[in-house]
């Protein structure tokens, strides 16, 4: 669960560069429709980025070796000794902002249906059929008017109804009620991110300029329906989820963007800066965050393939293919070779056991985000066996005939994610007939 806490932050992340750029450069412009579009798309892509990856970022996979080959009488593995695993409680840090976290966004979701009930109990009302399937509901006295999609509520008291009517209808024909739903999910999600609020708040103010403009466009002139608006300016806006003409809180912006001289078309082309900011945002993704959540590399040198496809294979396979072969251990003159290298002390010396035979120390590097897994040595025949522990000697792994499937991401006893880090891993080979036992060890650090 940790793992989406820190998504979040990083979506939430680019939602405010996105959005800080729309305030700098786009916000001023009449193109109201391509603003419109520029806050849905980037709001959605902010948390489409976290996912993608650019692989020519990543430092260069190097076939460098660290190991140092000993003989020894007698070896001992840490799986047979008095360690034993630590129960983490309940009541920790991470699980109080969990709970703190999804107690208030329940609370938004709750709120958002009890303005979707308040809107469909008002459709019980009498209503009249226009344009489109587009049900006029006369609401008496409440002196209000408003749309939801194809529901256009309105007081029959009202005066200059043909225009409240026209207004309305470019809320509905434009959907914009999709628009207010889903800011009000994003608000809900990310209820922590100031944000959020202030991009619901602007696509609503969008969605008034797109119905002026529409309004005053041939019939009603734009003094008189500045007026209109100023007149009935005092009316109770009643349901959030809403687009209503007469919006206090945004009249005086409206009123500025009737009178604003059009944009030049020359403006448009600030537009084109978006495509280096999602390249930046791309590469900022890429370097600056580790992750433990499946991501798609949009470039890389040379072929890989991600943890899903990975498993894919192995489980098709009976988890018995060559990926091994491509993996982080190679065959190299009876040596094994590693992917990466880390400088990492020594772990402690084996102690004696009923085993002879030779141990390998070896230090690697295992990049969970490329979903890299722990590879035994495809040159050594014979059952393995491995054990990992933290830092503090917590047994946070351990099997008895090893399937090349430990992915560094998850506790395999208290079945938490796994921080980064360093930990230590034996990994023993039962003697043959061929060959004599040996024993694999050294420190892996998670990234």
């Amino acid at each position: 669960m940790m793992s989406w806490l820190y998504y979040l932050l990083e979506a939430n992340l680019y939602l405010s560069i996105f959005y800080c750029f729309y305030r700098l450069f786009l916000r001023k412009e009449t193109f109201y429709s391509l603003n419109r579009y520029y806050l849905i798309l980037s709001s959605f892509f902010a948390f489409i980025i976290p996912f993608f990856q650019l692989g020519f970022l990543k430092q260069a996979n190097s076939l460098v070796l660290t190991s140092r080959i000993e003989s020894i009488e007698q070896v001992n593995l840490p799986i047979n000794s008095a360690i034993t695993t630590i129960q983490q409680s309940f009541f920790t840090i991470e699980n109080f902002i969990l709970t703190i976290y999804a107690f208030v966004a329940i609370l938004f979701f709750c709120k958002l249906c009890v303005g979707l009930f308040s809107i469909f109990k008002l459709i019980k009302k009498p209503f009249n059929i226009i344009e489109n399937d587009v049900k006029l509901i006369y609401l008496k006295n409440s002196g209000i008017a408003f749309s939801f999609f194809n529901l256009l509520f309105l007081d029959s008291n009202l005066s200059q109804r043909s225009t409240i009517i026209k207004h309305e209808l470019v809320h509905i024909r434009q959907k914009h009620s999709l628009d207010v739903l889903f800011f009000e999910i994003i608000q809900s999600i990310n209820w922590f991110n100031p944000f959020c609020y202030l991009l619901k708040k602007d696509i609503k103010l969008i969605h008034e300029y797109l119905a002026d403009e529409a309004t005053t466009q041939n019939e009603v002139e734009k003094y008189d329906y500045a007026i209109f608006l100023i007149q009935n300016s005092q009316r109770i806006n009643i349901v959030n989820l809403t687009n209503q003409i007469f919006s206090s809180s945004i009249l005086k912006q409206r009123i500025n963007m009737l009178n604003q001289k059009k944009s030049s078309s020359w403006a448009r082309l600030k537009f084109l800066f978006i495509l280096p900011l999602v390249v930046g945002l791309i590469s900022l993704s890429t370097m600056a965050f580790t992750k433990n959540y499946s991501k798609i590399d949009l470039y890389s040198k040379g072929e890989k393939l991600d943890f899903n496809q990975q498993d894919s294979i192995n489980k098709k396979n009976k988890l018995k293919q060559s990926v091994a072969k491509s993996a982080t251990i190679k065959e190299l003159d009876h040596t094994p070779t590693l992917q990466k290298t880390i400088l990492l002390a020594p772990p402690p010396k084996p102690k004696k056991s009923e085993y002879k035979g030779e141990t390998y120390k070896i230090d690697l590097i295992l990049d969970r985000t490329k979903g890299e897994k722990l590879i035994a040595p495809d040159s050594e025949k014979g059952e393995k066996s491995v054990s990992i522990y933290s830092e503090r000697g917590e047994k946070i792994f351990v099997t008895d005939n090893y399937k090349n499937d430990w992915d560094g991401k998850v506790n395999f006893y208290t079945k938490k994610s796994l921080p980064a880090g360093n930990y230590s891993y034996v990994i023993t080979i039962a003697k043959t007939e061929k060959s004599k036992a040996k024993v694999i060890q050294g420190y892996i650090s998670l990234r």
